[in-house]
């Protein structure tokens, strides 16, 4: 079967797939159903596991399809709720930690998860560090899902591409942070250097005063605030002698920072 065949074939094999799914559960079904890939049945069950990391000062994660997590804990952990095949590829040299979530090759028929059940937890990776760790130097991709990193302080890179990053109670030092199709989301956050992309709204919570250079642009359509501060005219700029800058930039939502102070 060439390709393009194949292509339809699968396309097909969702459709009625998702067609008996809606009716079993309109009868009461409830259970979960098997997709393909490459050939081979894979149930979408999903098993939790813990990987022994140590201490580490520089993180380097790839992911595709599952959540991931950075947050304070008791210990250097990596957790993962995940089906069996993405069970995390982990490499650690001296204090550098690598995480990878394994690819598949040929067509995958569905690269999302069905289950007939109300309510099911994503898949997820999930890292945490000691309180008062020193900041990480960071190198986080994540394709289609959602970044979480609330109570660690990072240097570095932070990108999703499909969902949204949230960083919440964190040092954030010479940072980029980009959601190419959706929100960055900044809470109780201090900057030293941060240059943030999304593709809707930007919304930053300073904990501190204003005393940033602010470089920020949006679309004409949309809403640029700094404190009571509200410009509709997509760009607004300011410098400041602190030396702590705040470059912002979306494509289609409003940019909102706030100050506690």
């Amino acid at each position: 079967m060439n390709k393009k065949k194949l292509i339809f074939a699968s396309g097909l094999m969702m459709i009625i797939g998702f067609s008996m799914m809606v009716k079993a559960r309109a009868m009461g079904a409830s259970g979960r159903i098997v997709i393909f890939a490459n050939g081979k049945s894979q149930s979408d069950e999903k098993i939790e596991g813990t990987v022994d990391i140590s201490e580490f000062d520089t993180l380097t994660i790839d992911a595709d399809s599952v959540d991931v997590f950075l947050e304070e804990g008791d210990e250097y952990k990596l957790e993962y709720y995940v089906r069996e095949e993405k069970i995390p590829e982990v490499t650690q040299d001296g204090k550098s930690l690598t995480i990878k979530e394994p690819k598949g090759d040929g067509i995958v028929v569905s690269s999302f998860e069905i289950s007939l059940l109300d309510v099911e937890k994503n898949s997820e990776y999930r890292i945490t560090v000691p309180r008062d760790t020193e900041s990480l130097k960071v190198d986080i991709r994540n394709k289609s899902e959602v970044v979480r990193i609330s109570d660690v302080d990072i240097n570095g890179k932070v990108v999703s591409e499909e969902d949204d990053v949230y960083i919440s109670n964190s040092l954030l030092n010479d940072i980029y942070v980009k959601s190419s199709d959706n929100n960055v989301i900044l809470d109780n956050v201090k900057c030293g250097n941060a240059d943030i992309e999304a593709y809707d709204d930007i919304t930053i919570n300073i904990a501190g005063k204003n005393e940033y250079s602010l470089d920020l642009k949006a679309s004409c359509s949309d809403d640029i605030v700094v404190g009571d501060m509200i410009n509709e005219e997509g760009a607004y700029k300011i410098d400041n002698p602190s030396g702590k800058s705040i470059t912002a930039k979306t494509s289609s939502g409003d940019i909102n920072i706030t100050f506690s102070e």
